[in-house]
Order: C-alpha cells, then structure tokens, then sequence
C-alpha cells in the first residue's frame, strides 16, 4: 500500500500546488490552459491506443459497456454525487467539478502503469512503477488543478481505492490477467480518454461515466477472444 499512498500524496501535493497557480492567472488564461490540457490529453488517449491487442475486443467491450451504463444511467448518478460534492466542497467552480473529477480519476487510474505498479508493490514489495507514475501524476494533478479546481484533488481518494484495492488483490487478481487482458482493458479505457479530450475542447458532449462498465468487460472479452484463438 505505501505505493498508492505516495502516488495519491503526490496528486494532493501536485493539485494543491495548481490550485495556488489558478489564483494568479486570469479567467481568460485558464481557458487558454483548459484548451491546451484538451489537446495533451486527447494525445495520452490516441498514445495509449496504440497498445491495443485486438481491436475487436475494445470495440465489442464498448458497446457492451455503453449498454450497460445507459440501462443504469451511470451519468446522471456520477452527476448527482459530483454536484453534491461541489456544493459542499467547491462553490463556485462553474460547475467544473464533474468533469475534473472524471478527468483526473480516468488519466490517474487508466492505463497498464496503475495495473502493473500495484501488482508489484502486492506482489513483491517494490515500487519502482508506482513512483515513476507520482512523478507523471503530480505534473498532471497540478495543470488539471489549475483548470478544474479542487475536483481533482478528491480524485485523489478514488486511486487510493482502486489501487489499494489491486495491491491488497494482487495474488488472485494478478494470475488472471494476462498481458494481452491488460493491453486491450488500457486501450478501451484509453479511448475513454479521447472522448474527454473531445469533451473538454467542447467538440462534443458524450456521456463519459456511461462508458466506465467498458473498462471491466474489456479483460473478459480479451480472455474470451484468447481462448478462440
């Protein structure tokens, strides 16, 4: 666990440190900085798609996911719990606080670096991989802080569990997962990366959360599309 509590401090530390950033810049000027963090991470979302093992797994996994996250309204319920986070932790954010919540959760936990680094440090103890990826978080925390507010910096709760969550898992869910599971459950959940970038640079308004189940049926294909071939 000492892993993901150094990576979720280093979110904390680097989100603190873009919200004092925001108070010395104008309004006008974050948007510029909304924009440019737009475009950098619709490139970490098409980056990451390049990892994909089969393209078939993560588009059936999306259609499967969007299914499902549509017959639960995963949207309007993320919605819900994020507006009522803001007006207890964020008034006046210009209701950044959902979006900047989503942003931040997806960038922090999507990808092979949060799967691999805490299976190590549950697994073996070290955390090589886990470190490197507070490094890389910490920059993030503190542009998107800057941006989106205070919303990132509860992201922060959501790696602790989720990583926490592998690490103390590690020895059952680690043998389960093979690297091509891994590669396609980071694709799909890269490709919800784009969708953000799109949404954050306003060229469309998708309903990310209703995406999310995609990320866990995405391994369950990849394991199925395995065992046929």
């Amino acid at each position: 666990m000492l892993g993901t509590l150094i990576n979720a401090g280093g979110i904390v530390i680097g989100g603190w440190l873009g919200l004092l950033f925001a108070k010395r810049i104008s309004a006008a000027l974050q948007q510029h900085v909304m924009s440019a963090l737009g475009l950098c991470v619709l490139a970490v979302g098409f980056l990451g798609l390049l990892d994909v093992d089969h393209v078939i797994v993560m588009i059936v996994s999306m259609v499967i996911g969007v299914l499902i996250g549509s017959a639960i309204d995963l949207d309007r319920r993320f919605t819900l719990f994020s507006e009522s986070m803001e007006r207890r932790f964020a008034k006046g954010e210009n209701s950044k606080f959902a979006l900047g919540l989503m942003s931040a959760s997806l960038l922090f936990c999507v990808g092979s670096m949060s799967i691999l680094g805490s299976f190590e440090g549950g697994l073996q103890g070290v955390y090589t991989i886990l470190l490197t990826k507070t490094v890389l978080d910490f920059v993030s925390a503190m542009m998107l802080a800057s941006s989106f507010g205070v919303s990132v910096l509860f992201s922060s709760i959501i790696v602790l569990v989720y990583q926490g969550l592998l690490t103390v898992l590690a020895a059952f869910v680690s043998p389960l997962l093979s690297v091509s599971m891994i590669a396609d459950m980071s694709a799909t959940g890269s490709l919800l990366i784009v969708a953000l970038g799109l949404n954050m640079l306003k060229v469309t308004d998708l309903k990310v959360a209703n995406l999310l189940p995609a990320i866990v049926i995405a391994p369950i294909i990849s394991a199925c599309v395995g065992l046929i071939g």
